[in-house]
């Protein structure tokens, strides 16, 4: 089973530490085992299956690690990036029979993470999940030199989806799983997984006031945050129907297999054509997928990047497009929506956004007066419509 995905093992492997952010645009992923030979691209880290990784030159190893151990990744808590970049090693490596303990590679300048015990919590309840314990982990904190080290290429990546195999190898390994601890629980119908509950950024405005008017329909607004990592999977294939607003959220579906959820949903914030990366991933593991495309009109953001200074649309908000989505709910027979006014939906989003405002505008965040400006202007508009349109 995946034998398609490629495979290697290197004596005397050189292993860097990871510069320290991990994840960042452009020059991140610098470190890793050093692979620097064009057959070895797909065994590096890559997204869309291209590798961008990158490694130091002239570095020094100080340190010789005896043994042979699987390579698992960098250490990273962020929850959308690991599951998205980080855990898809594993599944093939133990399907290949490899049970040698983990290699994960900590980060040089600034390491928080030096052992396992200091794991973010997110990490260390995926790795039970997958029968990881902590004897079967190992962290380089040094350019190690290690004796027998076993890359498999990752089974997805990032913007890129699972590879072929991939999804079925998940329902067979991870499916059992979560029959033996929640095989008897009952769980909702239907879910929305809301982003409501998060800091306000990269949000659709009004969406408390949404979800209110979705739970008089049967819908369970489902917090991810709120719950363990297994029960969160159980959730999403229990359920016969899960919408999710574009966002990180979808990538707590990477450990299901193929079919293992019902109808699945995703809600697009932005107009930019990354949601096809959310596709991606919800849609392989879903028995029917739709978009819910035009149910959302993308307003800006307040925020920029440090050095280019573009927006960042990842972090703006979203105005909820009334017609569109009654008229889809409808549809695909979620919802009525009966109730949904435009005034009272202006009302709602006005308070987000203001909320919105005050947080991005806190000291020493990357708050844009320019982009902000613009922003205001946009929601402006639409506020002033709503309000004398009516209902």
């Amino acid at each position: 089973m995946l034998k398609t995905l490629a495979y290697r093992r290197i004596p005397q492997a050189r292993v860097q530490v990871f510069d320290w952010p991990v994840v960042r645009v452009p020059d991140g992923f610098r470190g890793g085992p050093v692979l620097t030979e064009d057959a070895d691209a797909p065994l590096r880290h890559t997204r869309r299956g291209r590798p961008v990784d990158q490694f130091r030159p002239d570095e020094t190893y100080e340190e010789a690690l005896p043994g042979q151990y699987v390579y698992a990744g960098p250490v990273y808590g962020h929850f959308g990036h690991y599951m998205a970049e980080f855990v898809h090693r594993i599944v093939p490596a133990r399907l290949r029979g490899l049970r040698f303990p983990l290699l994960f590679v900590s980060t040089q300048g600034f390491n928080p993470h030096p052992t396992y015990g200091e794991f973010p919590d997110v990490m260390k309840e995926v790795l039970a999940f997958l029968d990881v314990r902590p004897q079967d982990v190992k962290v380089v904190n040094r350019n190690t030199l290690v004796e027998v080290l076993h890359v498999v290429e990752a089974g997805s990546d990032l913007a890129g989806g699972p590879k072929p195999g991939y999804v079925e190898a998940l329902a067979a390994f991870c499916g059992p799983k979560l029959d033996a601890r929640h095989g008897a629980t009952a769980r909702p119908r239907k879910l929305y997984v809301s982003r409501s509950a998060l800091p306000p950024q990269g949000m659709i405005l009004g969406e408390t006031w949404f979800e209110q008017h979705l739970e008089r329909e049967g819908f369970t607004v489902f917090r991810p945050e709120e719950w363990r990592f297994s029960p969160q999977l159980d959730h999403y294939r229990k359920a016969e129907v899960v919408v999710f607003p574009e966002g990180s959220a979808c990538h707590g579906t990477e450990l299901l297999g193929g079919g293992m959820m019902g109808r699945s949903f995703i809600l697009p914030r932005r107009a930019n054509g990354e949601v096809v990366n959310f596709r991606r991933v919800v849609e392989p593991r879903s028995r029917s997928f739709a978009m819910l495309d035009g149910c959302t009109d993308y307003l800006g953001s307040a925020l920029a990047h440090r050095v280019s200074r573009l927006p960042l649309s990842h972090l703006g908000v979203s105005w909820l497009n009334l017609d569109r989505i009654i008229a889809a709910f409808r549809a695909h027979g979620l919802a009525e929506l009966t109730e949904l006014t435009l005034r009272d939906y202006t009302a709602a989003a006005e308070v987000d956004f203001q909320r919105y405002l005050t947080f991005q505008s806190r000291p020493g965040g990357l708050f844009d007066a320019g982009h902000t400006a613009t922003l205001t202007q946009a929601f402006e508009q639409r506020a002033a419509a709503g309000l004398v349109t009516g209902p």
